[in-house]
Parts: structure tokens; sequence; C-alpha cells
């Protein structure tokens, strides 16, 4: 049997916390991480997506695990998708067709554990990028302008393009703040 993590929230039994236990489980509580009587705002979910080509997907998902375990972020999804090459758009995340794994973390909304995360996106993006994968760019600004450009060498030419035709600065966004300036 697969030993599971779970989180469970402060409305839950005790009991249920015993019962996964002993299925062999690791088990953790709002109140065990001192969050316990916090908004939901105060807990930050976390999506990320990595684009892995379909065959380079079980060295990316020991990887993914190899990091989460030493990292001790908390995974509380992965949702695999398919995606078809993109030759349409000027920076496209499907440079081939691929495994979409959209990952949904959980974590408290304070120093550490937004430190974790951060943490947990780099390495793993160095992981997709050892297996010619890229990682979807909305998400926290969390990588390298190394790793955004091993990733995506068009974007440079993206935010050459946006200078040309903004060249006061009216239209920006966190992204560009950041990487294209």
């Amino acid at each position: 049997m697969a030993r599971l993590r779970f989180k469970l929230d402060e409305n839950l039994p005790r009991d249920a916390v015993t019962l996964l236990e002993q299925a062999g489980h690791d088990v953790d509580t709002v109140p065990n991480q001192n969050l316990a009587g916090h908004p939901d705002a105060e807990v930050l979910q976390a999506c990320q997506e990595y684009f892995v080509p379909y065959d380079k997907m079980a060295e990316f998902v020991d990887g993914l695990r190899t990091i989460v375990q030493r990292n001790g972020a908390n995974l509380l999804n992965v949702t695999i998708r398919v995606v078809h090459k993109d030759d349409v758009t000027a920076v496209p995340y499907a440079k081939q067709d691929a495994f979409g794994l959209v990952l949904y973390f959980n974590q408290g909304f304070n120093e550490t554990e937004s430190l974790v995360l951060e943490r947990t996106t780099r390495d793993l993006i160095d992981v997709v990028l050892g297996v010619n994968g890229t990682y979807y760019l909305p998400y926290q600004l969390f990588y390298s302008p190394e790793q955004l450009r091993h990733a995506y060498p068009e974007i440079d030419g993206c935010f050459a393009a946006k200078r040309k035709y903004d060249p006061l600065g009216l239209l920006t966004n966190k992204l560009y703040d950041k990487y294209g300036t």
C-alpha cells in the first residue's frame, strides 16, 4: 500500500488522525501547524505546472518525490494532463507534446513556509529543465533569471518587443518588472 500524506482541518475529530496513522499514513493537522482559527486567506494554496516530455515522466516524478520529501513541502495533489506542442505563441510553454503536471501545494502564510515553497519551486524547475521540459510562467516568480532564460530562450525577444511598442512603460506586470528590465 502506498504511504500518503494528509493535512486535516481543525474541525475534524482527533479519531481521524489516529485512523490514518494506524493505516500507515503521515498525518499533520492545522492545529499542529499553529494555524487553528486562522482565516483561510492565511493558509496559502499554491498551484504550479510543469511540462514534461512523455519519455521523461518517470525521471521527473522521481525528482519531484525527492524534492518534496527533502524540503518538507506540503504537496496536496497532482493532476496530469496531455499538452500538445505550441507552434503559435511567441513564448511557448509546450515546445513538444508533453504531460502537464499541475501541482497543488498548501502552506502557512509565514516566512518559513514561504521559503520552503520557494526552494521547492526552484529545485523542481531545475529537475524539469534537466529533462528538457518547461514550467508555467505566471505563477510565483521564484525562478532565477537563468532558469527563465533556459526554459524560454525567446523571452528576451519578447521583452525587447515590449520595450519597442511600449517605450513609456504604460503596460507592465510583475514578470516583466522582475526579469525584463
